[in-house]
């Protein structure tokens, strides 16, 4: 039988089916659109193949004919044209083909915030890496230099060297540990055993993703205790001092202390059993079993677990010990990643492993975790792996070609975007947390990846009317939520890399070297980054805005998401209104400096310095800002975008959502019980009561004569005073010192004469 024949055509001209790349006559290839020469095809001198073997020769030398036919045409053009070949050698001497992918060393900005007895690095994602200005820089050390000791007050007071979690054993008394132990879990036997089933149904997915294994704790609390009876109290079964006895006790006193904290928050909608023993003791009695346990040396699946619970609740969501989080609890990061390892949890589910017992354990006490349990377990290592090495600057610990990465464990929308998310965030590490220097398009390839997946996640899926039930699972629309913010300030980062990377890149050419279409494509990429990162801050405040004042599917009355929310979304406020400040600071003073830092020529100062033009005449919202930011998506103007930049960018809008976001905020329990939060707080309000008091003073004294120093000094008394939060109160704000603030940055803030109008709209009295 004869064989088919195949009537194969090109599709790609000569050169680019040499080079494997695609191409056709309505859009050229950039080679020949370079060359000024058209893409020479050969569809009307090619032959139907031959499949015989014996002609396989004869194809390829037509092949061969034709390609060298190709080449003394090209020759031939370009000794027609000789002034392509001068464009051409001109453009040969620079690095790559386009600036966009010039390589910057400069790109990716260090932190490194050194004192005498600490020091503490930020990569080019972290919060540090969006201040733009070493003066703010400045101004926000001070500032945290004042919360510190505040915080180092508190940590005094309120804890002793027992309750810090200790990378080595401190030598405890394991026969004092185990008798209070045994004590408060004795004691509350149906508390403790509550907080156990609370914790699977409520807490579980929301903070750990399921890779905790409920059944297996509940397992280990049977196995440990005999339950009470009309005749006798509870009693343990066993008394060891084995390590893993201890192991089994961290991890239950562990969960069981995580849930007190949450639930101390809803007694008012729930009434669990009593709890006699303290959150004080339950944190200190958590640790001490664990650090009892020998992490170190004798590695089990409990103490694994205990560690993971206790790393979240004493950095997270305790509110006395979490004044830096990411780089406090990277130290246990560590030791928890180890613990992975020597389980073979970094394994995949597919590799064969030999089971070696060494010991005769306890068939009841012994714990072993099925193939899903380990999965999930090391799906929330990676995530955390990858959140803090671009939260940090820090390499990744975990290297893909040596450890399994993301394993699916259901196929639900949630798995999938966060296999995504997690995705991007390590790929956004390994591109700008890498020691070799990247381009403006290598960033530009970052921000349109995650874009895609933030516009996957609308606002209008966290947003409900109001009474309106929503019908799915509010655990995992937190967990996006939280993913959406974190992405929304990856993208805040990266669109400061793009502004720096432009004024950087301008700044070392020479007037010879930049042409004018070089300097137009700089212009026009600042210009895009500055719309951008605008929107993205008001976006984050405004989702966080949305959240405090119940405007989410996120119950106001379940306190749950308030907390897991709590030190996310003020540290992202803090980082979203220091851009948006900084931004209003140099449109007002029409110059980019304070944003890039840069003196001398800058490819943002046309934009920041031309006429403000018409604002946005509507009233600004989440759905605005979103369709704005995804402006790819929705199709908005240019001149739509600029109207709302102007918008954004004026005291008025800024102070008016201020005052609403302080309010909405201050009236959370949750809120005004961390330190961070209520820190934020004040900062803030200080700010709304300066501009608001010079504005006062405009009419009777002219703008030149305001004694702005004097006004901040009152203001922070004033807040000082007014604002009672316990034993938070005191010794906030009084250490951040503002003598070097520039008067020409406030004589620019409010030169706006109706701004006070709209501010006075929200009816409520400081």
């Amino acid at each position: 039988m004869q064989k088919r024949k195949r009537n194969r055509k090109f599709v790609v001209c000569i050169q680019c089916r040499k080079r494997r790349s695609k191409c056709d006559r309505g859009h050229p290839c950039s080679r020949c659109a370079r060359l000024g020469t058209d893409c020479e095809y050969l569809e009307a001198n090619k032959k139907p193949e031959l499949t015989s073997i014996e002609t396989h020769g004869v194809t390829a030398q037509n092949s061969l004919i034709a390609e060298l036919q190709s080449q003394i045409n090209l020759l031939k053009r370009q000794i027609a044209h000789p002034e392509v070949n001068v464009k051409r050698e001109h453009k040969s001497t620079r690095p790559t083909n386009s600036l966009l992918d010039v390589k910057i060393p400069t790109l990716k900005k260090i932190s490194l915030e050194r004192g005498r007895s600490n020091s503490t690095f930020y990569g080019p994602a972290s919060s540090l890496s969006t201040i733009f200005s070493e003066h703010i820089l400045e101004q926000f050390s001070r500032w945290n230099i004042g919360l510190n000791k505040e915080r180092e007050t508190l940590i005094s007071s309120n804890l002793t060297n027992e309750t810090r979690l200790s990378i080595v054993n401190i030598g405890s008394n394991k026969d004092e540990i185990l008798q209070k132990a045994e004590a408060a879990i004795c004691s509350d036997y149906y508390a403790f055993k509550d907080c156990l089933e609370w914790f699977g149904t409520n807490l579980n997915e929301l903070v750990f993703l399921d890779a905790i294994p409920t059944s297996k704790l509940k397992k280990a609390f049977s196995a440990l205790l005999n339950p009470p009876s009309s005749n006798s109290s509870a009693s343990f079964k066993y008394h060891t001092k084995e390590p893993y006895f201890f192991g089994s006790m961290a991890a239950i006193f562990s969960v069981v202390y995580l849930v007190t904290l949450f639930r101390r928050y809803s007694l008012a909608i729930e009434q669990p059993p009593i709890m006699t023993t303290s959150i004080k003791d339950l944190r200190q009695l958590s640790i001490q079993l664990l650090i009892a346990s020998d992490l170190n040396k004798n590695r089990n699946i409990m103490s694994l677990l205990a560690l993971i619970v206790i790393k979240s609740g004493l950095f997270e969501y305790d509110s006395i010990e979490h004044d830096n989080e990411w780089a406090d609890s990277y130290p246990f990061f560590h030791i928890l990643l180890n613990l992975c390892y020597q389980l073979g949890l970094h394994l995949e589910s597919s590799a064969a492993i030999r089971i070696v017992p060494t010991d005769s354990a306890n068939s009841d006490l012994f714990i072993s975790i099925n193939t899903t349990e380990k999965k999930h377990i090391w799906n929330l290592v990676l995530l955390q792996d990858a959140i803090y090495s671009l939260a940090l600057g820090t390499p990744l610990s975990i290297n893909s070609k040596f450890c399994a990465l993301y394993q699916t464990t259901t196929d639900n929308t949630l798995e999938r975007l966060l296999i995504r998310g997690f995705k991007l965030i390590r790929q956004t590490s390994l591109t700008v947390n890498s020691i070799e220097p990247i381009s403006l398009n290598m960033v530009n390839t970052l921000i349109s990846d995650i874009q895609e997946l933030c516009h996957d996640l609308p606002c209008k899926i966290f947003t409900c009317e109001e009474g309106q039930v929503p019908d799915f699972n509010l655990s995992g629309l937190c967990i996006l939520f939280k993913l959406k913010i974190f992405l929304l300030h990856v993208l805040e980062s990266l669109y400061r890399m793009i502004i720096m990377g432009a004024a950087e890149l301008q700044k070392s050419l020479t007037k010879n070297e930049l042409k004018t279409e070089d300097s137009k494509i700089l212009s026009k990429i600042c210009e895009t980054s500055f719309r951008q990162s605008t929107f993205l801050s008001a976006a984050v405040v405004w989702h966080i805005q949305n959240f405090f004042s119940g405007r989410t599917v996120f119950a106001t009355s379940d306190p749950r998401y308030s907390l897991f929310l709590r030190r996310f979304c003020m540290a992202s406020c803090n980082q979203s209104f220091t851009i948006w400040f900084t931004y209003l600071f140099g449109k007002m003073n029409k110059s980019a400096h304070i944003i890039t830092d840069i003196d001398g020529d800058n490819p943002l100062n046309d934009y920041i310095s031309s006429s403000d033009g018409s604002a946005f005449q509507g009233e600004v919202d989440l759905q605005i800002l979103e369709d704005s930011l995804f402006y790819k998506y929705t199709n908005k103007s240019r001149e739509f975008l600029d109207s709302l930049v102007c918008k954004l960018l004026s005291s008025s809008q800024l102070m008016s959502f201020s005052s609403l976001f302080y309010k909405n905020a201050e009236e959370s329990q949750v809120m005004r019980e961390s330190l961070d939060g209520m820190a934020c707080l004040k900062f803030l309000l200080m700010w709304i009561y300066v501009i608001r008091e010079i504005e006062a003073r405009k009419a009777t004294t002219p703008l030149k004569k305001i004694d702005k120093k004097e006004i901040i000094l009152w203001a922070k008394q004033k807040v000082e005073n007014e604002m009672i939060s316990g034993v938070y109160n005191d010794g906030l704000i009084r250490n951040f010192e503002m003598h070097d603030l520039d008067d020409n940055i406030l004589d620019s803030i409010i030169t706006e004469d109706v701004w006070i109008d709209s501010l006075f709209k929200n009816d409520f009295a400081f």
